[in-house]
């Protein structure tokens, strides 16, 4: 008898990031056609999106050819029950559920989509404006390497995947992807050096509070367990001057609760390259010893997830307090999806990498 497939029953914790910004990198020879290991046609798409100066951020797109495609459309009835119908069509059969290629389905779509800008349409008055398509991933990722161009001012939402990995060579980190699900060229010209610029570059995500710990002055770091599909990641989201005077009392309640609390936070991601400090010495025994080891300067970048604010109902804060999330469904959970899987050792780097070989 086949082994039977565990399915996950504990939720994903989901996180979005919305960021307006200019292409700062795109590489138009890039090979996006590839094969995984296993001979499956694979296509990956990568390219910048600066949304200040000196921040960077690396947007990844990558799909897979499979046998089928699922299409979903969700209807929501008179007493505002919603109901969702998924079509499982063959991969030669998707063109039937695009509408934009004449598919006759309409109100469907694909669920591993991206919508984006695709050239130029008229509206109903002969008005010129830009078009939008819908499509897999798969489709998706040609089209948009031959709309967008370095220099373009976009905005860009999509989805957050942070998960823990493994290399070879034993080294360990945490990967977090930002995966495009929609694309779109600005409506509004974006000028970093504009004296009313203001940075767009937001996030949401819910998280499972692991740890809490003072790590400066006017600064508290909560250590967020990040649940996926059968992925785990933990992430570091640091609470400073003011959110840390807003929320400092509540983290510390959360310290003294059974595992797992569970919040969503919003704020900015903050990723800029590293800036060189100046050393502070003392003097011991006549000799200046450092301080503070002053941090590298160069290309190296560092990521910060700037909590602003933990997302609040009318009357009082979206907080489980333990109740969906425990030690054992957490543990099950771990046991089940968390263990050493082959794909773990498809990279051959021997340094500390982002794990781009892996995927949710």
């Amino acid at each position: 008898m086949a082994d039977e497939v565990v399915k996950q029953e504990i939720r994903a914790t989901n996180g979005t990031f919305d960021f307006a910004g200019i292409i700062s990198n795109l590489d138009k020879e890039q090979d996006y056609d590839q094969k995984t290991k296993k001979g499956n046609a694979m296509r990956t798409l990568v390219f910048n999106v600066d949304t200040a100066e000196g921040h960077s951020h690396r947007m990844q797109l990558r799909a897979y050819q499979g046998e089928f495609v699922y299409y979903s459309k969700t209807t929501v009835d008179k007493d505002g029950n919603r109901k969702t119908d998924i079509q499982k069509v063959k991969w030669g059969d998707r063109e039937k559920f695009d509408t934009s290629k004449g598919g006759k389905f309409e109100g469907y779509l694909p669920i591993d989509r991206v919508a984006f800008h695709s050239g130029i349409e008229k509206d109903e008055s002969g008005k010129e404006k830009k078009r939008t398509l819908t499509l897999p991933t798969y489709d998706a990722i040609p089209e948009i390497l031959k709309e967008f161009n370095v220099g373009d001012a976009i905005r860009v939402v999509g989805n957050i995947q942070i998960e823990d990995y493994t290399l070879n060579n034993g080294n360990t980190g945490t990967a977090v992807r930002l995966v495009p699900t929609r694309i779109f060229h600005s409506s509004k010209e974006i000028n970093f050096k504009a004296e009313d610029f203001s940075e767009v570059a937001n996030f949401s995500q819910k998280i499972l509070v692991d740890e809490v710990e003072e790590t400066g002055t006017k600064e508290i770091t909560v250590t967020g367990i990040v649940i996926g599909n059968q992925r785990m990641g933990r992430q570091d989201f640091i609470f400073r001057d003011k959110a840390y005077d807003d929320y400092n009392q509540l983290l510390n309640t959360m310290k003294n609760f059974p595992k797992y609390v569970s919040i969503e936070l919003k704020g900015i991601l903050n990723n800029g390259a590293a800036k060189e400090e100046t050393p502070q010495f003392v003097e011991v025994k006549g000799i200046k010893v450092p301080l503070v080891q002053s941090r590298p300067a160069g290309n190296s970048f560092v990521r910060e997830f700037l909590t602003t604010a933990i997302v609040t109902g009318e009357s009082a804060e979206l907080i489980d307090w333990g109740d969906t999330y425990t030690e054992q469904n957490v543990q099950e959970f771990i046991n089940n999806f968390i263990r050493a899987k082959d794909e773990y050792g498809e990279s051959t780097a021997t340094e500390d990498t982002t794990a781009d070989d892996f995927s949710f």
